[in-house]
């Protein structure tokens, strides 16, 4: 969750709530097109602290969302992509790794056997989270996709193409492998880029990325996708690791090889959505005094660690009701070297007031267990968020 916004600025966008409210603003002059949009999601947090802990200052009114979009098309050949999160300005310089920048970048559609994109934007690698989150249950995303173990979002270049009827989509792509620290103007040591591919297969039809069945889909719809990354981010003696990089468990960036594999599955029908994602990765590590071999010797490891974890969930929407009920349950492992694996039990109810565009969820997560190296003060975490939309 992001941190507390001033009284103020809180003030301020919930004046701005009634003009948003009214939908999308596009601009056309028959061949080049302009759309500006964006959502809001904030609410409320109560935390349920493990005895003998008082600290309550996380408990509090909170706002991870404010964005502004602007997309566009010139001709038939070009579009065009500038995402803001305003939520994010007050942390600005807190961590190396944020950003208030969530899309920059541009794709060429001129070509016929596909698209070429770009610019900074999200990699090609987890269903999850390409899937734009104003269409989940969920409030948040599972621990190990919340750029726990990769990041989501990153500067490159990206070739995707669509086959058999837009049943199987391919992409393909070089990125930088530092993530949102691209904005830091800051070179990489290493001088080495990531490689990601994906490929997705949906069948009878195309799957978009959507966790809830709100169009209550009147045959079965399911889609499977594997997708893979790979980084050669050794570093030349001397160097050592852009500050911020490693992220939160030193698992983004390491100087070393990584090694990433995922794969996801989804189905809906009739109101009834669930999905499934798996990850896997390798390190192999350049440093034998690394301390993401958490005082094992380098020889007992074999010079690498495992990472990785996986998540399952349902969710059904009763259309009558205007509700959808969700359920998940989510293992995330950042080290196998270190003792434990965090498992997380999370439920959701949403209130659509107008489809997408205006929604209630109310939320509930258990700590089930912790590893070592991921803990938290609190043992449940209750949420009550409002979304809403302009596009």
């Amino acid at each position: 969750m992001r941190a507390n916004f001033s009284k103020p600025l809180i003030f301020a966008l919930f004046l701005f709530v009634p003009f948003v409210s009214q939908g999308q603003l596009s601009i056309s002059n028959g061949i080049n097109n302009v759309e500006f949009s964006g959502y809001l999601i904030g609410g409320i947090k109560q935390n349920m602290f493990k005895p003998g802990l008082t600290d309550l200052s996380k408990n509090r009114v909170f706002i991870d969302d404010a964005r502004f979009e602007i997309e566009g098309r010139i001709k038939h050949s070009y579009e065009y992509d500038l995402e803001v999160n305003l939520a994010d300005l007050p942390l600005l310089g807190s961590t190396p790794d944020v950003t208030a920048i969530i899309n920059a970048n541009a794709t060429y559609t001129g070509f016929k056997f596909f698209d070429i994109n770009v610019g900074y934007g999200k990699t090609p690698y987890s269903r999850s989270a390409m899937m734009p989150k104003v269409y989940s249950p969920f409030l948040n995303r599972a621990d190990m996709l919340s750029s726990s173990l990769f990041w989501m979002r990153d500067f490159g270049m990206t070739i995707n193409k669509l086959f058999w009827h837009q049943r199987i989509h391919a992409f393909g792509g070089v990125y930088t492998g530092l993530g949102p620290l691209v904005w830091q103007g800051v070179g990489d040591p290493s001088g080495q880029p990531e490689y990601i591919g994906r490929v997705d297969f949906s069948f009878p039809a195309r799957y978009r990325y959507r966790e809830i069945d709100y169009y209550t889909s009147p045959i079965p719809m399911v889609s499977f996708g594997m997708a893979g990354r790979y980084a050669n981010k050794t570093l030349p003696a001397g160097t050592t690791l852009i500050l911020g990089s490693d992220g939160a468990f030193g698992d983004n960036l390491i100087n070393g090889k990584k090694k990433m594999i995922c794969l996801d599955g989804s189905f809906q029908f009739q109101g009834f959505s669930a999905q499934f994602e798996w990850h896997r990765m390798r390190a192999d590590l350049a440093d034998s005094t690394s301390p993401l071999l958490n005082a094992v010797p380098m020889q007992v490891a074999s010079g690498y660690f495992l990472a990785g974890g996986y998540y399952a969930q349902a969710s059904y929407f009763a259309k009558p009701l205007k509700s959808a009920l969700a359920c998940r349950f989510d293992v995330f492992n950042a080290n196998d070297l270190s003792p434990g694996v965090g498992q997380k039990l999370t439920t959701s109810y949403c209130y659509f007031l107008n489809g997408f565009n205006s929604l209630i969820r109310v939320q509930w997560t258990h700590n089930v267990k912790e590893q070592v190296l991921d803990t938290h003060k609190w043992q449940e975490q209750f949420l009550v968020g409002y979304q809403l939309l302009f596009r």
